[in-house]
């Protein structure tokens, strides 16, 4: 006898009945388990650039905006999305610099389409990509198949022609990009409305999910094409200066105030900007007193009006470079916890 006895036996038979489910139903699990092949897809009857517009200052200073227009040609739009079968790549000769997803909108994403590339003035320098490529560098916009997708190879075109456009012009540039696409036969078959013309010329809805996801930064670069848009503030550097204080100095330069006043500071060996101020709380004062001479009748209030007189006269000799500015903010200052007390504190107490 070959084997173990219970194969033969009545015993044996029973085990290989309940096991041979059990074998069936493992083998079906590893089969779904194992990983699948991608369904291949076949390669579009033509692949074409359309055109590319470059602009710059469209967010900021300096940066930069591709906007490419292309045209996956299928007689039957494939099933897969075109943001899984193909990508959009900007290149500087071999390297790349930037890529994109396409987006599946009207017949899944193939036939015409737009995409986009944008570089803030920093990501722009780090690229070294420049508006109207000054440099002539070889710029080469690259729509392609990915790998593993297409049989027999991957499909793939390069344009390295670019129309350099002025941000003034991405408004109608936009506009007539939108009417193009949804004046597409293939467009016009899904009932597509990208845009309505006209005294208000805006997106639809659908034309604003459209434009907002191919050119992500759209709605704050051109605000008035969206019915609801919100505008993106870019933090603006700022770098402080003394140049209105140094005018305000130079006020009475050529003049014979100035010379005057020169004169005194010269024999008393003291700073201009002092006989100036000296000058001006003078005048202040006698307008002060001249306030209280002349309401003299209404008693304490005289006094009081005299006194508010001083916040017209200390901006006035401020803003004619009578007074410094430091010594003037700190008056100011002080005049008004005086004026809080007057008010608050004295009624309060």
């Amino acid at each position: 006898m070959i084997g173990p006895s219970w194969r033969a036996g009545p015993a044996g038979g029973r085990v290989a009945r309940y096991l041979a489910p059990k074998f069936l139903a493992l083998i079906v699990a590893l089969a779904l388990l194992m990983p699948g092949t991608a369904s291949a897809q076949a390669a579009p009857d033509d692949l074409i650039i359309l055109s590319v517009q470059g602009y710059t200052g469209a967010l900021e200073e300096d940066d930069l905006l591709l906007v490419v227009h292309y045209d996956i040609e299928y007689a039957s739009p494939p099933a897969q999305l075109v943001s899984d079968t193909f990508i959009g790549r900007f290149l500087i000769g071999t390297a790349d610099k930037n890529s994109t997803e396409l987006f599946p909108f009207s017949q899944r994403g193939y036939n015409e389409g737009l995409f986009s590339f944008y570089w803030t003035k920093l990501e722009a320098a780090t690229d070294s990509v420049e508006y109207n490529n000054p440099n002539a560098e070889n710029y080469t916009i690259r729509l392609q198949g990915k790998p593993g997708v297409f049989p027999g190879g991957v499909p793939s075109i390069n344009s390295s022609t670019i129309t350099w456009r002025t941000t003034l012009e991405l408004r109608e540039d936009i506009i007539a990009l939108a009417e193009v696409l949804q004046g597409d036969p293939n467009w016009v078959t899904e009932e597509l409305s990208l845009i309505v013309t006209g005294d208000q010329t805006q997106f639809t809805s659908d034309g604003e999910e459209y434009f907002a996801t191919v050119i992500p930064r759209l709605a704050s670069m051109e605000s008035s094409l969206f019915g609801s848009a919100v505008t993106m503030l870019l933090p603006v550097t700022r770098t402080p200066t003394n140049t209105y204080q140094e005018d305000l100095e130079d006020f009475w330069v050529g003049y014979w105030v100035d010379t005057n006043f020169q004169s005194i500071a010269d024999n008393f060996q003291i700073d201009l900007i002092v006989i100036k101020t000296l000058f001006a709380f003078l005048a202040m004062l006698a307008v002060c007193v001249a306030t209280g001479i002349l309401l003299k009748d209404h008693g304490e209030k005289a006094v009081e009006f005299g006194i508010l007189t001083m916040a017209v006269t200390l901006p006035l000799a401020i803003s004619v470079g009578l007074v410094a500015m430091p010594l003037g903010m700190i008056v100011g200052l002080l005049a008004l916890v005086g004026l809080s007390w007057a008010f608050f504190g004295r009624r309060g107490g």
